[in-house]
C-alpha cells in the first residue's frame, strides 16, 4: 500500500565488548610463585583487512596479479604488498611490493595452473591474504565484450578475442552457459570465430554467458558474464497482445505457477511500444532479493510471497507484464491497465514529488522537490516497506522492470488474498486493493477514483494502438 506506513519498533544496539589477547609465556601460574610474562599480540583490527577483487591474468611464463587496496588499513598506515604464488598446495614464488594495485610474478611453468594471494602489510604485520580464481600459465588471456541477444530455444553470442595468446595460438573456445545463476554443462567450440549459437536453453529462463579462449597449453580465464538473456519460444507477429490478454485472475486459494511454468507460457514477440525501457527490461538482481518485511502484510504473506519476489526475467515490456501476471495469478490485462495510468508504461517514470523537508529523497538526490515513486507501477519506495533504505525495494524499483512488476505483483495477490492490514475485507477483491495501492484506504474517494480511470483504460485498451 503505497500511501500507508505502519511503524516498526527500532532495534536495539548491541555494542560489543572490546578484546584484549595475550600469550602466557613461561610454566603454569599457580596461586603461588612467580608471576607470568604476558606478552601482548598485534590484533586482527591492528592489521590491515584483506585486498579485495584479486585477479590474475595469464603471460607466457609468468602471471599478472591485480587487487584494490582493502578496506581498512589497520592501526597504522599501509606499507605494500606480498604476492605468493601456489600450486598444487605450496608456495612456490612470493613477492613484495609497495602500495601498488598490480604485480608480475616470473618464473611460472607454462600449462600448470596456479592461484595467488595477496596480503597487505602495515608495521603491526601483515594481514590476512585474498586469493585469486587459479589460472593456467601460457593460455590465452579473457575474451572481452560478450554480446548475447536471445533466439528461439537458442542465444547468440559474439565476443572480442583475447588480446593475447601468450604465444601459442587459440585454437577454440569454451563457453559456460550460467541458469539462475548456476552453471550449466560447458560447451566447446572447435572454431576461432568470435560469434557462437547455443542450441537447446530452457524457454524463458535467465541465462548468461562466460567465454574462457583455449590453445595448446589449456582454457584461459574465462570472460565477465554476459547481460541476461531469456530464450524465446516461436516469436509470434510485432502486434500487440490480443483483447482479453492471455491470463486470467486465479480464484482466492488457488496454487500459483512456478516461475519456469511463467516463463514457458509468455507469449513471446518483438512488439514493443516502449524502447526506452530496454536496459530496465535487461537488467535483474545480481543477488537474491532480501526485501524487509512490509508492516502492511501478516505472517502468512511474509512466508509465502515475500521470498517468491526474484525480479529473474528480461524481454519486452509487455512480456515482463505478462510474466508477472503468470506468475502471481493476475490478469495481464489488469496490469496492463494499471501501468497505463502510473507511467503510461515508461520505467523512468518518477512521480509524487516531495519537498526534501520531509526527509523523503532517496540517497543522493539533491532535488527539491524530489521524487518518492519510481518506474512502471510507481512503486513509493518509504513505503515499500519503509523509510529504512536498507534492504528496500529502491533502487530496483527504478531500474528494473521485472521486479517491479514481480513486487508490485506480490502485493496485490496478497491483498486478494487477504493477508494485509485489511483483512478480510479485501479476500477477493481485486478492484478494491488496486484501490488500495493507490490510495492507502479502502475505497476512500482518491481509491474510488484510481479504479475508475484503471477501469477506464481496462476497457479502452490504448496499448493496442500504439
Amino acid at each position: 500500500m503505497p500511501r500507508r506506513k505502519r511503524p516498526r519498533a527500532a532495534a536495539a544496539t548491541i555494542v560489543a565488548p572490546i578484546a584484549i589477547a595475550f600469550i602466557i609465556n613461561g610454566p603454569a601460574a599457580s596461586a603461588v610463585g612467580p608471576t607470568p610474562t604476558a606478552v601482548a599480540q598485534p590484533l586482527a583490527s591492528a592489521l590491515p583487512s584483506v585486498p579485495r577483487h584479486v585477479t590474475a591474468a595469464p603471460g607466457n611464463g609468468f602471471a599478472n596479479v591485480h587487487w584494490a587496496a582493502p578496506a581498512s588499513s589497520g592501526s597504522a598506515p599501509l606499507t605494500g604488498y606480498v604476492v605468493t604464488a601456489y600450486t598444487g598446495g605450496h608456495s612456490v614464488r612470493s613477492k613484495t611490493v609497495g602500495k601498488v594495485g598490480t604485480a608480475r610474478i616470473d618464473g611460472l611453468k607454462n600449462a600448470r595452473g596456479y592461484s595467488f594471494h595477496v596480503a597487505a602489510r602495515n608495521a603491526k604485520g601483515r594481514g590476512k591474504p585474498a586469493v585469486s580464481t587459479a589460472i593456467t600459465i601460457g593460455t590465452p588471456t579473457m575474451p572481452t565484450a560478450v554480446k548475447v541477444t536471445r533466439g528461439e530455444r537458442k542465444a547468440i553470442l559474439r565476443w572480442r578475442a583475447p588480446t593475447s595468446a601468450n604465444g601459442s595460438k587459440v585454437t577454440g573456445y569454451v563457453v559456460v552457459p550460467y541458469l539462475d545463476g548456476r552453471a550449466q554443462a560447458a560447451r566447446s567450440l572447435s572454431s576461432t570465430q568470435t560469434k557462437a549459437v547455443i542450441t537447446g536453453l530452457a524457454v524463458g529462463r535467465s541465462y548468461r554467458f562466460a567465454i574462457g579462449a583455449r590453445n595448446a597449453r589449456g582454457v584461459g580465464p574465462r570472460s565477465p558474464h554476459s547481460s541476461v538473456v531469456n530464450p524465446t519460444s516461436k516469436l509470434r507477429a510485432d502486434a500487440p497482445p490480443r483483447a482479453g490478454g492471455w491470463f486470467l485472475t486465479r480464484p482466492v486459494g488457488a496454487a500459483l505457477p512456478t516461475e519456469a511454468t511463467c516463463d514457458a507460457r509468455v507469449r513471446y514477440s518483438p512488439w514493443e511500444p516502449r524502447p526506452q525501457n530496454n536496459a530496465a527490461n535487461h537488467k535483474i538482481p545480481s543477488k537474491r532479493v532480501t526485501i524487509r518485511k512490509h508492516p502492511a502484510y501478516n505472517a502468512t504473506w511474509q512466508a509465502k510471497y515475500r521470498p517468491r519476489v526474484t525480479g529473474n526475467f528480461t524481454g519486452t515490456t509487455d512480456e515482463i507484464i505478462q510474466w508477472a501476471a503468470c506468475k502471481w495469478g493476475l490478469s495481464d490485462e489488469i496490469l496492463r491497465a494499471q501501468a497505463v495510468d502510473e507511467s503510461h508504461w515508461h520505467m523512468r517514470t518518477e512521480g509524487d514529488f516531495e519537498p526534501r523537508s520531509r526527509g523523503h529523497c532517496t540517497l543522493g538526490d539533491q532535488r527539491d522537490p524530489c521524487p518518492t515513486s519510481f518506474g512502471i507501477l510507481q512503486i513509493k519506495w518509504y513505503f515499500n516497506p519503509d523509510t529504512n533504505a536498507a534492504n528496500n525495494s529502491y533502487p530496483m524499483s527504478k531500474h528494473m522492470t521485472a521486479f517491479s512488476l514481480d513486487y508490485a505483483g506480490a502485493k496485490l495477490r496478497g491483498c486478494y488474498q487477504g493477508w494485509t492490514y485489511f483483512g478480510a475485507e479485501s479476500r477477493g477483491d481485486l478492484w478494491g486493493c488496486l484501490g488500495a495501492w493507490y490510495s492507502g484506504e479502502w475505497y476512500d474517494s482518491n481509491a474510488q477514483a484510481y479504479i475508475a480511470r484503471v477501469k477506464a483504460h481496462y476497457n479502452a485498451k490504448p496499448w493496442r494502438q500504439w
